[in-house]
């Protein structure tokens, strides 16, 4: 039999066992729940994808349980080198709690590449120092690429002959552009691909249809209307790879007059071959040394200016504005504005010494591009008109007096007259000598 105080140390027993046995799955419970491995997301870069620049790896992390001690970012090439390794270990107590962490691969400064890499993250976790941690990681897999994409101009005509050597094209020429384009490593888009001209008289690129769009190349086509402009022409391609790389190619060429054969003829109606035939661009100035009585012939576009020696004087000549009516310029050191109608030449005194020094003659407006110049030397009188102060007291001058005017007696007149005098005189003296 169990003494009653026998029953009442049995009944603490299991009172303190039921204690013991609850305390146990708390700490047991706890020690689950803590020990779960937190989750690793990489946010930043995007797997598989395709980058260029400095790159920002971002990280968060979900589920830690509040003692986050490090984070480990290694970055390894394709054959699984080590290239880049950021490791953070810091004591601080918020550091513990981290939900999201940044770290910054300068995967452009020349030491990394292009080709594919791996990225991983893992973060260490202490939960209790024994067992000592937890370690949660994540990976991924880019393609980084630097270098920008190349392309390359050609141009031929409707009929598929090949004028990109010559860089020439007849007049009123369906000309097909391809631009061939290529990446090594990211590989081009079909996207914000574009071929763009700069028509003759216009300032800027005009882009062009496409007609043709793929990771290898694009293709546009510039009417025979378009072509209709004996002129320089300018062809833009643009072209941009995976990692937002771009490249921009320019391809020159010139409409020129078609002539036909056995003769020089040009045909095309209205066509007038320039008289000069060195160009000067817009924004350029070009020395043509010492003018001469000869002449010399320049195609200068607006904007463009020549230099010449003129009777020891250097002097500059701009083409202010042009049309197919006439060309304004502006001579200097002296600034002149001269203004001369298509078809009609000036002469202008240079140095104010009333001799002019310089004839110029406005052929045409070229290619509606050019103003068709030709420049002489000359050493002709200054034509001026008078100049009259309108402020002076202007007195016309005293008139003399008109005195009547009298024929002269002619000769034979006097030579009768003395004969008739000298008759009556010797009839008079033989008349008293007979009385």
């Amino acid at each position: 039999m169990i003494s009653k105080e026998g029953a009442v140390s049995l009944s603490n027993y299991k009172r303190f066992t039921c204690y013991a046995l609850i305390f146990l799955l708390l700490v047991l419970g706890a020690v689950l729940v803590s020990s779960a491995p937190a989750v690793v997301t990489i946010n930043n870069p995007t797997a598989a994808g395709f980058f260029s620049g400095s790159l920002a790896i971002n990280v968060s992390v979900t589920g830690a349980s509040g003692n986050v001690t490090n984070i480990t970012v290694n970055v390894y090439d394709s054959s699984d080198t080590l290239v880049f390794s950021n490791f953070t270990n810091n004591t601080d107590a918020n550091f513990g709690n981290i939900s999201e962490f940044q770290v910054t691969w300068p995967a452009d400064d020349g030491t990394f590449a292009d080709g594919i890499y791996l990225i991983n993250v893992s973060i260490v976790e202490n939960v209790t120092s024994t067992p000592a941690a937890n370690i949660s990681s994540n990976n991924l897999t880019i393609t980084v690429d630097n270098t920008n994409p190349n392309s390359t101009i050609t141009i031929a005509d409707d009929d598929g002959n090949d004028l990109t050597t010559s860089a020439e094209v007849k007049y009123a020429t369906v000309v097909t552009v391809t631009c061939n384009s290529g990446d090594v490593t990211a590989g081009t888009v079909t996207t914000n691909n574009t071929i763009s001209v700069l028509f003759p008289g216009l300032t800027s690129y005009q882009n062009l249809s496409l007609f043709d769009n793929t990771a290898v190349q694009i293709l546009a086509e510039i009417s025979d209307e378009e072509t209709e402009n004996v002129a320089d022409y300018s062809i833009k391609c643009f072209t941009m790879d995976k990692a937002g790389n771009s490249n921009t190619s320019v391809f020159n060429f010139s409409v020129v007059p078609v002539v036909t054969k056995g003769s020089n003829a040009v045909a095309i109606p209205g066509f007038q071959l320039p008289v000069g035939t060195q160009k000067t661009s817009s924004g350029v100035v070009n020395d043509a040394g010492r003018l001469t009585t000869e002449g010399s012939s320049r195609l200068i576009a607006i904007g463009g200016a020549v230099k010449f020696d003129v009777k020891g004087e250097p002097h500059k000549v701009e083409v202010e504005s042009a049309s197919e009516t006439s060309v304004s310029l502006i001579i200097s050191s002296t600034p002149i504005d001269v203004t001369i109608p298509v078809g009609e030449s000036k002469s202008i005194d240079l140095n104010n010494d009333g001799v002019d020094d310089m004839e110029i003659t406005y052929h045409q407006y070229f290619s509606k591009k050019y103003a068709d110049l030709t420049f002489k030397l000359t050493s002709e009188p200054t034509e001026k008109a008078p100049v009259v102060d309108s402020n002076e007291d202007v007195t016309p001058p005293t008139q003399e007096p008109i005195e009547e005017y009298t024929s002269p007696i002619s000769g034979l007149t006097v030579t009768l007259a003395v004969i008739i005098i000298i008759l009556i005189i010797g009839y008079a003296l033989i008349k008293g000598k007979k009385k």
